[in-house]
């Protein structure tokens, strides 16, 4: 999906990316990353889901509470 979008072949980019998120979806984003890189992906390749912003601010305000960072 990443090479594919990288390449600028959104078609087979956006088919592999309905494939990752559906072999996630009973992932919890807590325990895998690619969660989260789906999502940005998902923003990237066809502009759906929440924005880019809330997006980011989510994966850092979790990554803060499970690393006790400050952020």
């Amino acid at each position: 999906m990443k090479e594919y979008y990288n390449v600028g072949d959104t078609f087979k980019a956006e088919r592999w990316l309905k494939k990752g998120i559906e072999l996630c979806k009973n992932l919890d984003p807590q325990d895998s990353i690619y969660v989260y890189e789906f999502e940005v992906y998902k923003y990237l390749i066809i502009g759906e889901g929440s924005s880019f912003e809330e997006l980011i601010n989510k994966k850092s305000a979790s990554l803060s509470k499970r690393e006790k960072f400050i952020l």
